[in-house]
């Protein structure tokens, strides 16, 4: 089968409005890779003091038979309440990168989410350089979607759902 890797890395610097984009080919080894776009990721924050950044990395495989759109993953994603919200909760309250995969009938996207803050000007929190969702949740992963980790604030509508449920069983 072969195999062709189209890769794209968007980075949304939320300072001034300002929207960066790079795009990069070409890139055999997945663990250099990464380590270095987290090392840029850094960099933009540090020179554009960003406040709230997140980056999505997408990668497509496809065969000479099938192709996949991974922007149309991306965007079906995104247009999802529930996973966009839960993006923003990540990115609010969380630090961490995860990983998703979309396949079809043997082709997939690929696309990592990592999400960063600077809180309060205070010592800045670290991106994770795990892929490992499990490994780089504070509070282990999230239940509605399997790329993000769980957030406190996801914890605590959990508990407060179970809460009401007990009291809703007790009642009848």
């Amino acid at each position: 089968m072969k195999q062709q890797w189209e890769e794209e890395l968007i980075i949304k610097v939320k300072y001034n409005q300002h929207l960066i984009c790079i795009l990069q080919h070409g890139h055999k080894n997945q663990q250099k890779k990464l380590k270095n776009v987290l090392k840029v990721v850094q960099n933009i924050q540090y020179i554009y003091k960003a406040q709230q950044a997140f980056l999505i990395y997408k990668q497509r495989v496809h065969t000479d038979k099938w192709n996949i759109d991974p922007e149309f993953i991306l965007n079906e994603w995104m247009q999802s309440k529930q996973s966009a919200q839960q993006l923003l909760q990540s990115m609010l309250f969380q630090i961490g990168c995860g990983r998703s995969m979309n396949s079809n009938l043997g082709e997939y996207v690929e696309y990592i989410v990592c999400y960063f803050d600077y809180p309060n000007q205070l010592e800045p929190y670290r991106p994770s350089s795990s892929l490992n969702v499990a490994n780089s949740c504070r509070l282990g992963r999230s239940s509605s979607y399997i790329a993000l980790c769980a957030s406190p604030y996801q914890k605590v509508q959990g508990i407060m759902q179970i809460r009401q449920r007990h009291r809703e069983s007790q009642s009848k």
